[in-house]
């Protein structure tokens, strides 16, 4: 298969190579015309009929249905995923910003004992941090490790805030099992905890995300 043909957007890529050869100059091109286009610039599949008539393939209107069929498919399970995040074997759709059912799910699994370092299933393990430069986009802050050793790249902006949550909401559960007596709910203090609680909406420009009162120690902050 052509190189203008096999990728995951085709459209997109013809385009490119007709702009690029100076076909998209002067006036609008005809199917027939992008077909004659593509032979001539190599991008056809050799002994293939250079011709948009369907019959000419072999194909039938049903044949074409199921392609589009499968290929709408396919376009709405990419949107779904990029939409989604997936806690216990459920997907939760965050594009909306509401992480009602997301919470109650992470509570649930929570109350499950499934939630490692938490209950009883023993501590928390962090792997080894390592050093990140840069500052975040949602908040300036500095970040000076990254935990877990993974990467966003190919998230969308939404599942990277469903994601910090996530991870928010499990240190803030894990701490008050650790400090009962000096953490509630107004020890989280980032932008985040207005989507588990009400009342003030956090501030992201702290520097830190959650904050206990040491009665020895004096507060203490986390991120």
């Amino acid at each position: 298969m052509p190189a203008a043909l096999a990728g995951g957007e085709p459209a997109g890529e013809v385009t490119t190579r007709l702009e690029a050869a100076g076909a998209l100059d002067f006036r609008p091109l005809s199917p027939a015309d992008v077909v004659g286009w593509l032979a001539t610039l190599g991008q056809w599949p050799d002994g293939m009929a250079v011709a948009t008539d369907p019959e000419r393939h072999g194909l039938s209107e049903a044949d074409l249905d199921r392609v589009r069929n499968a290929a709408e498919h396919e376009r709405r399970e990419r949107e779904r995923k990029r939409r989604s995040i997936s806690v216990g074997g459920r997907d939760f759709d965050v594009h909306s910003g509401d992480f009602t059912a997301l919470t109650r799910e992470l509570d649930r699994v929570l109350q499950s004992g499934s939630a490692p370092g938490i209950t009883a299933a023993g501590p928390l393990r962090f792997t080894d941090p390592r050093p990140q430069a840069g500052r975040t986009q949602a908040t300036g802050r500095t970040r000076g490790w990254r935990y877990g050793g993974g990467t966003d790249s190919g998230l969308t902006t939404a599942q990277r805030e469903a994601i910090g949550y996530v991870g928010e909401w499990y240190a803030y559960q894990w701490l008050c099992v650790r400090y009962p007596d000096s953490m509630d709910e107004t020890c989280w203090v980032s932008g985040n905890r207005r989507k588990a609680f009400p009342g003030p909406s956090g501030d992201d420009g702290l520097g830190f995300d959650t904050s206990k009162s040491a009665p020895a120690a004096g507060p203490t902050c986390t991120r």
